[in-house]
């Protein structure tokens, strides 16, 4: 076979009668210059090669070398050599004296071309290509390097020559290795592809289906994952799905992918939107009705929705409810009236008439609830509104019934009192049995006495709670033909403050009347003599009765009534109160007498005394 490139050399013996010594050494010198020659023209044929790598790695921002050697036709080496190095791009050329080059040029060693604008200051050509070096050095290597690129050689006597893939040279391959960069992160609600999107945050309702992915740049390909905080949350290939969006799964969401290179993340807030939930009241007291009366009782009793307060009190109640978004609210008395749209409810000075359920009603774009707070206001035992249940008793064959009844909030706890002895439903005996009937907020006791009938009893009936006490007192008549009652409200403390009180001002009132007395009887005037004051013609005594009368006159101040009988002299008028006999006490006398009194009230002054006409008055004064 004749190669391609160089010429073949075949020696031929020819044949001879004569044998000649000579022949065989000429032959084989002829043979040995002919494989000279071949091994010449060969090396002459074979001259175009190229030695470079196929693949190049480079990591980003970072700088490569790549090696690179060459031959060309041993007839070309007089010429003088270029090198350049060409990236190939199917929609751009480069053309130079009418010839036109696929690809553009980023490194030459002919100063007088012009590279590729994002080539420059980063490719560089460091061999000489007249010894056949043609290595390259990229330097920060981008992401616009990868790709494949090939060497030419033109030569200044018109060498040129492309060592390109189509002729079976190597074209080296450059690619970029490289962390992961530019994640993003899109997603949909409901499969719903049109709400997809990287920037956030992302507004889903509670219930809707989340699809979460995520994709990064990276060489080699990234691992992706998605955490919520510190928890690695289960996806696949990037991706992340919520099924039922919960209020709960309301957070941050990242995105991490990670290489051999190094790791990037990116982070996306999720927020849930959903309808009023868990309602909730705070309550606060703004004043309080005489603390004292709840010595030892809870001043409240709140279980979640349920609040009793004290007649009397103002509160303060706040409506809380959780929503996304916020939700308007409003307050629905127990009537069914709307009070106001606002959370906070204030209800001041309460009254039996405000005890019920209030509705506090939140609404938001999505849903509405509500919860009811039911009141209760606390007040002390007071009286039914029928009369004819408060109190009552009567007599049934040999026994004596009676019962009373109380309403109060807490409702009463009833108790008896008979001669002083305290009975209840727990304390009772054989003669004295008490049964009570509850209905909310009103307690009627009954009492069965069997006792003696024949005396009178004091039979008092209490209903007291943690705010107050009231009593009621049924004296009790042997005969059945009086029974009245009297009541007495108040808590305990109240009845013996007031007890001590009434005790305290009756002793005022005692000692102020002997201090009265005993100053109007320093100043009183002398008294006259019984005999003195007695008309002569008139005195006399009546026969002596069991039923006997007692006549007074009284002689008032403002007129001046004369004694009977004949007017008496100053110096009897006088007389020193020494000297004046006691009046007989008619309180010891054992026998009934008449007798007749003239008393006079007189002037400091000595003057006559005024002649009117004479007035007696008489009062007649039975003993029973």
């Amino acid at each position: 076979m004749i190669p391609k490139y160089g010429r073949a050399w075949q020696g031929v013996v020819l044949p001879s009668k004569k044998k000649n010594l000579v022949s065989p050494l000429v032959t084989q010198i002829i043979l040995i210059l002919a494989f000279c020659c071949k091994g010449m023209l060969s090396q002459q044929g074979s001259s175009f090669t190229l030695t470079v790598a196929r693949y190049v790695t480079v990591q980003r921002n970072s700088c490569v070398h790549i090696g690179c050697q060459f031959t060309y036709q041993i007839h070309d080496r007089r010429e003088t050599l270029s090198a350049y190095w060409f990236k190939i791009h199917a929609e751009k050329k480069t053309c130079q004296n009418g010839k036109c080059i696929p690809g553009f040029l980023v490194a030459t060693t002919n100063g007088k071309r012009m590279v590729e604008e994002s080539a420059k200051n980063r490719f560089h050509f460091i061999g000489d290509p007249n010894q056949g070096n043609c290595s390259l050095i990229i330097m920060n290597a981008k992401a616009e390097d990868e790709g494949e690129y090939f060497l030419r050689i033109e030569g200044n006597r018109g060498l040129g020559y492309s060592y390109v893939d189509s002729s079976g040279y190597t074209q080296p391959s450059i690619s970029l290795k490289d962390q992961p960069r530019d994640v993003q992160i899109t997603w949909s609600i409901n499969d719903v592809s049109r709400q997809q999107g990287t920037t956030g945050p992302i507004l889903a309702q509670e219930g809707d289906a989340v699809k979460l992915m995520c994709a990064a740049e990276s060489n080699p390909d990234s691992f992706l994952n998605w955490k919520k905080g510190n928890n690695v949350l289960p996806a696949q290939g990037g991706i992340y799905m919520i099924s039922q969006i919960k209020p709960e799964d309301t957070g941050e969401y990242q995105c991490q992918a990670k290489n051999q290179f190094g790791s990037a993340g990116q982070t996306i807030l999720v927020t849930v939107q959903y309808s009023p939930r868990n309602v909730t009241f705070s309550i606060t007291r703004i004043s309080r009705r005489d603390p004292d009366l709840s010595q030892g009782f809870p001043p409240e009793v709140a279980h979640g929705n349920k609040l009793m307060a004290q007649e009397g009190e103002s509160l303060r109640i706040l409506c809380q409810v959780d929503s996304n978004p916020s939700a308007s609210t409003h307050w629905i008395n127990p009537s069914g009236k709307t009070l106001k749209h606002d959370s906070l409810l204030e209800l001041t000075e309460l009254t039996v008439e405000d005890e019920g359920g209030y509705v506090c009603h939140a609404e938001n774009i999505i849903n509405s609830a509500q919860k009811t707070f039911q009141l209760y206001v606390a007040y002390a035992p007071k009286l039914t509104e029928n009369p004819q249940r408060n109190a009552t008793c009567w007599h049934q064959d040999n026994s004596f019934f009676c019962h009373c009844s109380f309403m109060a909030q807490p409702p009463p706890q009833v108790q008896w009192q008979v001669d002083g002895e305290t009975i209840t439903e727990k304390k009772s005996n054989k003669n004295q049995k008490v049964t009570s009937l509850i209905q909310k907020n009103v307690v009627t006791s009954t009492l069965n006495w069997t006792g003696n009938l024949e005396v009178e009893h004091n039979i008092v009936c209490l209903g007291h709670n943690s705010f107050g006490t009231y009593r009621m007192q049924l004296p009790f008549s042997a005969l059945g033909a009086s029974i009245t009652t009297e009541s007495y409200t108040g808590s305990p403390a109240t009845v013996l403050i007031s007890g001590l009180c009434g005790a305290l001002l009756g002793v005022g009132f005692f000692m102020l009347g002997l201090c009265l007395l005993k100053f109007y009887r320093r100043k009183s005037p002398p008294k006259a003599s019984c005999e003195e004051m007695v008309d002569p013609t008139n005195s006399g005594y009546l026969k002596p009765s069991n039923n006997s009368l007692i006549y007074s006159n009284i002689l008032p101040i403002g007129q001046r009534t004369p004694h009977v009988g004949q007017p008496k002299t100053p110096r009897q008028k006088n007389v020193k109160q020494e000297q004046i006999p006691k009046v007989p006490d008619l309180t010891r006398n054992t026998v009934d007498e008449v007798h007749y009194a003239a008393l006079e009230f007189k002037n400091s002054n000595l003057s006559p005394p005024i002649a009117e006409e004479e007035t007696v008055e008489y009062s007649a004064v039975r003993r029973k």
